[in-house]
């Protein structure tokens, strides 16, 4: 598995900037989900945000096995000059594992709002190799209007909170996926469960079912 590196990258550094909003929320989903993990020291966990200490002590210190990707803000400097049908080789090189790989959890937080159609597709192609059978994911799918310029940064503060930073700026248009519209485009998913958050969110745990793979464009 990938050595974790949680200062190893610009990309992957959280934010200490005083100018960041921060605040706590429960994850209903987090505890809903925590009890149903294996057991300490088998547990597998791929965080598709920035690496955080505190989400990574809360994994591990049972022996589990945190990998942080910060995915969103190692792809966008290569977003704009990709051209179609180039994206999947990037979206390999950045989730790219061993092949023995696999994972228990997905933390996608809020990425999905961040991503076109095509690259929602692209994201559960490339990440079909390392879920088993029940791999849950955790993910936060806005429904208003606006949302912030970029991903939100995560850290869990314990078993049902999670803490969120946002970096100060103009906003940019949601677009306000649909649950039926995220289950077409990411074959293998199911909703395990969802809840509504006061802020306009919709907290999804969704788990892995092994669909039929399909090659990449």
């Amino acid at each position: 598995m990938r050595k974790l590196k949680l200062f190893g990258s610009k990309g992957n550094r959280r934010s200490e900037d005083p100018s960041y909003s921060r605040w706590k929320q429960r994850s209903n989903a987090l505890e809903k989900l925590v009890p149903t993990l294996p057991d300490e020291g088998e547990l597998r966990v791929l965080d598709l945000g920035a690496a955080n200490p505190s989400t990574l002590n809360f994994f591990t210190r049972s022996g589990g096995q945190l990998t942080v990707a910060d995915f969103y803000r190692s792809y966008l400097p290569k977003r704009a000059a990709l051209k179609d049908g180039a994206k999947a080789d990037v979206f390999l090189e950045l989730l790219n594992y061993d092949s023995r790989t696999k994972f228990d959890l997905i933390l996608v937080w809020d990425l999905l709002n961040y991503l076109k159609k095509d690259e929602l597709t692209l994201l559960m192609e490339v990440l079909h190799p390392y879920c088993l059978p029940g791999t849950m994911v955790l993910a936060f799918v806005a429904t208003t209007s606006h949302i912030p310029a970029s991903p939100l940064l995560y850290r869990i503060e314990d078993a049902r909170t999670v803490l969120c930073e946002v970096a100060p700026g103009p906003k940019r248009l949601c677009p306000c996926y649909l649950e039926q519209d995220l289950l077409k485009l990411m074959p293998g998913l199911t909703v395990e469960t969802r809840f509504q958050l006061r802020n306009g969110t919709l907290e999804y745990l969704f788990s892995y079912k092994k669909a039929e793979r399909h090659s990449l464009p």
